[in-house]
């Protein structure tokens, strides 16, 4: 059964091991493996599959593709995708959630052009002396389109006041746009799946169409990039009315994917009338 990992310890933990960019080494890195220190000294090995990103900006992503088997997944208690703010002093990394006072500090063990080993020197006393293996990575990205930058997922991030119609509508239609860019991302890279749980999306997808969950407006994943409970069903109203603007499915692409991108595209067109 795989080890479920406690929420607070994800949120640190994974945090500072983004800041391990300096200048001219930013990259998406893939967290494949935790050891976790104990008290006795002995160390507890977990497998992981989590993903830092690290821009020059000084922004980074945080992006947790880990699912229990027998229990609700972990996006059901926390964002699967976050975004914050890193910065590094020699092998010392910093990284700040966003919406958070938490700092977790990691020193760069080792560094190659493949692999990034960090370990945790502060933070919470269960934390420390844990290590990350991380894997250099480009599996969420093509030469036009980066799934976890932070300006691809704004739609993503919880808005601090009630928006209106019109700040809705940019909301929804910027998932459709990031669900057309990362099916294009599909295609350029000439990949043969893809995997709907990253999307956090409503949308089903089928061998011949798409369509939206049952009840939707009020699953968990969704209804957390919204302000509220009235603004989640709102904007889950537009997605709605976009599906059902489409009155013949577009089919005759060459895979499946096509076929969703002319759908999705089909929705875009109706939220930008």
């Amino acid at each position: 059964m795989p080890f479920r990992i406690p929420s607070f310890l994800l949120l640190l933990i994974i945090p500072t091991a983004c800041n391990l960019f300096s200048p001219g080494i930013e990259q998406t890195w893939h967290v494949t493996k935790m050891e976790l220190a104990e008290n006795d000294h002995e160390s507890e090995t977990i497998y992981y599959d989590a993903f830092l990103s690290f821009y020059d900006d000084g922004s980074a992503s945080f992006f947790n593709k880990y699912e229990h088997e027998d229990e609700e997944p972990t996006v059901a208690h926390q964002p699967l995708y976050r975004v914050g703010q890193w910065r590094r002093h020699g092998k010392e990394l910093i990284f700040t959630l966003k919406n958070t006072e938490n700092n977790t500090k990691f020193t760069i063990t080792s560094i190659d052009s493949k692999w990034l080993v960090l370990e945790i020197i502060d933070g919470p006393k269960e934390t420390l002396g844990t290590i990350l293996k991380c894997q250099v990575s480009e599996e969420y990205r093509s030469k036009s389109f980066d799934l976890l930058a932070p300006r691809s997922n704004e739609w993503r991030t919880k808005p601090d006041h009630k928006e209106t119609r019109a700040e809705l509508n940019t909301r929804v239609l910027a998932h459709v746009d990031f669900l057309l860019s990362y099916f294009q991302m599909i295609n350029d890279n000439d990949q043969d799946y893809f995997e709907p749980r990253v999307l956090q999306t409503p949308f089903q997808f089928f061998s011949n169409g798409i369509g939206l969950r049952d009840d939707f407006e009020k699953d968990e994943p969704w209804v957390s990039h919204f302000y509220d409970d009235d603004n989640a069903e709102q904007g889950g109203k537009m997605l709605i009315n976009g599906l059902r603007s489409i009155e013949d499915y577009p089919g005759g692409g060459k895979n499946f994917t096509e076929g969703y991108q002319k759908a999705l595209l089909l929705i875009k067109e109706y939220l930008e009338k």
